[in-house]
């Protein structure tokens, strides 16, 4: 530093010197500075004359530069990154780049090294810092763009059943991701962490799994995939079929193979049946024969697959085609043809097991029953038919024979009731006297004709064989004829009201009986389910009817009110409907799912599955009915008139009295 004046002035400063640096009274400013950067201080001159003398001074130490930012940094891919590179040196150095960044990435002179980086990967570079002083400084530096994954290769692919197989799943994202799958694989392939699907398979099909690559960035990416296993064709079904002649029939042709098999046949079906590329052979038939044909089975791998196949038509199934025959009347001549169908005629006829009704005979050769029955009566019988091929065919046939004349017992008294058999060939008929009047297929087995009576007799209830019945009176007397068991009665007990029916047990070891004011009394082993005793009626019970299996039964009234007991299921009544005429009786159907009521005037009303076949309304002469009851073997009915006439609906008429 100089300076002017006498004597000569001294030097001094203030301020902050750079470390290393000082300043004499000489004014020698000298060191080694450790500091770079610019350094103001005020320079004094002092002589003792006068004013001292001052002076602004810097003091600029200059560095040259070095980088000191970390040599790496990382982005990724589609999103903004920012990193500053930072230097000492004095000045500030400005910065430069030399090598390849990534589209989307620049620097700047002040260092920033920022953008969106378009690509994904390792970009290697180096950085320059320059500030004029000793040297540039340069780093070696790397830009790490990351990536979340995506898996770029197809999503299916295709190994052969017992072959080696090979597929590499490929995906872009930085770091490379890893693979996983899930789902279920054929025995024999396994999948990779660097997404290899290799393996020989042992089974064929279409096996899909989820595939997933993850590498830390982002989502995993998954995708679904499926590995076909192909397969050739081997057909497994059985080599034959039966058809019959005129009869539709199908038979489909199975086989396992990937993909699924067509089908094709050569060789020569019969008439009438087609075999489909699907492999169903179908049709109606109409020839009979066996016909060979060979089935083939492609799908594009491997060999076809072949098989000898046999369809074998055979004649229909021998059959009886006559449902049933028609009865007759003894004395009258009788002819029907029985028929059949399939087999192989001629056809020859034969009685199995059974007979047919006295006077009646069956030709072998014509299939022809024909004849003048001698003998009333219900004849079942098993026929049999056989073919030129020694085939059999049976069926279960009847013939209801009745009497030519239906008259044999006139009754003088008022009838009371009706119990057929359980043929449904014969009833007989009762009157208040208790003398018995046997039509159709049955005989007597006693009455109380002529026998003193303390009460009138009010009904009959026959055996479940036909041979037998038994007598009820007003007073609960029972009276058993034929091979019906006495089990009690009534007889010479009080009674707060006459009996006016009885019922019989499904096995026929038991009954009931029941009076007009609603009491049941039960005999044998016939359970007490239940009575309107004590209750009151609107008005008096007039009859009873037993469920089919013993186990429950229904009681009627006058008004047509109807009271269920035990299982008996009740199917409505006429209780509040508007009568002409009061209801006399109650039976039940075969199946026990419905019944019928009958007033005096003969009206008849159906319940449940009960069918109404008619009415003795509008007939002549025919009232008062006193009762009905169905005919075991059909869906009709008998009505009984007072006066003995009896009046057939969808029942046969047997006769009156």
């Amino acid at each position: 530093v100089t300076a002017t004046g006498t004597p000569a002035p001294t030097f001094s400063e203030t301020g902050a010197l750079p470390t290393g640096v000082t300043l004499t009274s000489g004014g020698v400013l000298a060191g080694t500075p450790a500091q770079s950067g610019t350094f103001p201080i005020t320079l004094t001159a002092h002589n003792g004359s006068g004013p001292d003398a001052t002076q602004s001074f810097t003091v600029t130490v200059d560095a040259p530069p070095t980088i000191t930012s970390a040599n790496h940094a990382t982005f990724t891919e589609g999103s903004g990154g920012t990193f500053t590179v930072t230097a000492t040196g004095f000045p500030a150095p400005t910065f430069s780049e030399t090598g390849s960044l990534p589209t989307g990435v620049t620097l700047t002179s002040g260092g920033m090294l920022s953008g969106t980086p378009a690509q994904s990967g390792t970009f290697s570079i180096t950085l320059t810092a320059t500030n004029g002083v000793g040297s540039p400084a340069t780093q070696s530096f790397t830009l790490t763009v990351d990536a979340a994954p995506a898996i770029t290769s197809a999503s299916g692919t295709t190994f052969t059943d017992g072959g080696l197989g090979n597929f590499t799943v490929t995906a872009t994202g930085f770091p490379a991701p890893t693979f996983a799958e899930s789902g279920s694989l054929p025995t024999g392939v396994t999948f990779s962490a660097a997404g290899v699907l290799s393996g020989t398979p042992t089974q064929d099909g279409v096996f899909a799994v989820a595939i997933t690559a993850a590498n830390g960035v982002g989502s995993a990416a998954t995708q679904h995939f499926t590995l076909t296993v192909d397969a050739a064709p081997a057909i497994t079904s059985v080599d034959h079929a039966l058809f019959t002649e005129g009869s539709a029939g199908q038979f489909t042709v199975t086989g396992t193979g990937t993909p699924a098999s067509t089908f094709s046949e050569t060789g020569s079906l019969p008439s009438g049946v087609t075999f489909s590329a699907a492999g169903m052979l179908s049709g109606t038939p109409t020839q009979t024969g066996v016909f060979a044909i060979t089935i083939t089975a492609t799908n594009g791998i491997g060999t076809a697959a072949t098989q000898a196949f046999t369809l074998t038509v055979r004649v229909p199934p021998l059959t009886v085609t006559t449902t049933s025959l028609s009865g007759c009347t003894v004395g009258s001549a009788y002819s029907r043809v029985l028929s059949a169908a399939g087999g192989k005629g001629p056809y020859a006829w034969s009685i199995l097991a059974g007979s047919l009704p006295a006077g009646i005979s069956l030709d072998p050769n014509s299939g022809v029953i024909s004849g003048t029955a001698t003998v009333a009566g219900h004849f079942s019988f098993t026929v049999e038919v056989s073919d030129a091929d020694s085939t059999t065919a049976t069926k279960g046939l009847s013939i209801l024979v009745t009497a030519k004349f239906v008259l044999p017992f006139t009754l003088t008294g008022p009838v009371v009731g009706m119990a057929p058999n359980s043929h449904g060939n014969g009833y007989w008929l009762v009157d208040s006297s208790g003398d018995v009047a046997p039509h159709g297929a049955v005989q007597s087995y006693g009455s109380l004709a002529g026998m003193h009576l303390n009460a009138p007799i009010v009904g009959i209830v026959s055996t479940s064989d036909g041979k037998g019945y038994w007598l009820v009176s007003a007073d609960g007397g029972i009276f058993a004829f034929g091979d019906a068991a006495y089990l009690g009665s009534l007889a010479g007990m009080h009674l707060n009201a006459p009996i006016v029916g009885m019922a019989l047990t499904s096995d026929g070891n038991g009954y009931w009986l029941v009076s007009a004011d609603g009491g049941v009394f039960a005999f044998g082993d016939a359970a007490y389910l239940g009575s309107m005793g004590g209750r009151h009626l609107n008005a008096p019970v007039v009859g009873v009817a037993p469920t089919s299996d013993g186990k429950g039964y229904r009681l009627v009234a006058a008004d047509g009110g109807v009271f269920a007991f035990g299982d008996a299921a009740f199917y409505g009544s006429l209780a509040q409907t508007p009568l002409n005429a009061p209801v006399v009786g109650m039976s039940s159907t075969s199946d026990g799912r419905g019944y019928w009521l009958v007033a005096t005037d003969g009206g008849v009303f159906a319940l449940g599955d009960a069918g109404f076949q008619g009415s003795a309304s509008t007939i002549p002469d025919s009232t008062p009915i006193v009762g009905i009851t169905g005919d075991p073997t059909s869906a009709g009915y008998w009505l009984t008139g007072r006066s003995g006439g009896v009046y057939s609906f969808d029942a046969p008429f047997l006769g009156a009295s």
